[in-house]
């Protein structure tokens, strides 16, 4: 991205042919509007990069793959019982004496024994009575060993993760592409990035001002150690 925006938001050569002093005067109206749009694309680039590396930090320190973590752990849970009261019920459709129920049998009242089973326990109401129905509270004991196997791995994944050197590099390597961009707009426009937008607000050029504002809300805030 880097490379094609310093492919597209060079100064035309005409443009840095007239003399610096009256350069803003001499352009044409096409001109300025040419420049000053190139040159807020170069700042919101830089100011892009500086943006997202920032959330991506945010991102690393924060909690919120922890919470898509426990919510997929959830979500795997939630299916695993609907699938064995599914299975159970279907069982006991089929036959009724693969089951010992003191309730009216429903599909709800397997889902509550299922999800009791998958926590390592039955229900009263209803209790195996076969060797097929028995074989399946014992497959709904193994899965879950295997969601409390899922669960610790997941706690693991959320605590290395917060210090996985492929997150710092790709911050230093986002922040990095942000820093080429501040040196192109020097070299190209001859401006620093804050002197760019100065001079872009003086002139009533700055059309994207509000999103380079957005952008550059990170920027007081104290960079990433090397």
């Amino acid at each position: 991205m880097m490379k094609f925006g310093k492919k597209v938001l060079i100064v035309e050569k005409a443009i840095k042919e007239l003399p610096a002093e009256t350069m803003f005067d001499q352009m044409t109206q096409q001109q300025r509007a040419t420049w000053s749009s190139n040159l807020q694309m170069a700042i919101i680039l830089n100011r892009g990069c500086k943006f997202f590396s920032r959330k991506l930090e945010d991102y690393q320190r924060s909690k919120i793959t922890a919470v898509f973590y426990i919510l997929n752990f959830l979500a795997l849970m939630i299916l695993s019982i609907l699938m064995f009261s599914l299975i159970n019920f279907a069982i006991y459709k089929i036959d009724q004496s693969n089951y010992v129920l003191t309730t009216k049998p429903s599909l709800f009242i397997f889902f509550y024994y299922s999800a009791n089973t998958i926590w390592g326990h039955g229900i009263s109401e209803v209790a195996a009575a076969s060797n097929i129905s028995r074989v399946f509270f014992l497959g709904e004991l193994l899965v879950t060993f295997l969601l409390a196997v899922i669960l610790i791995t997941i706690w693991s994944s959320v605590k290395s993760e917060r210090e996985a050197d492929e997150i710092r590099e790709a911050i230093y390597e986002i922040r990095k592409q942000g820093d080429e961009m501040a040196g192109f707009i020097k070299s190209e426009y001859g401006y620093t990035v804050e002197d760019a937008l100065t001079c872009l607000v003086t002139l009533n050029l700055a059309g994207m001002l509000k999103v380079i504002q957005f952008l550059s809300q990170y920027e007081d805030r104290k960079e990433l150690d090397s």
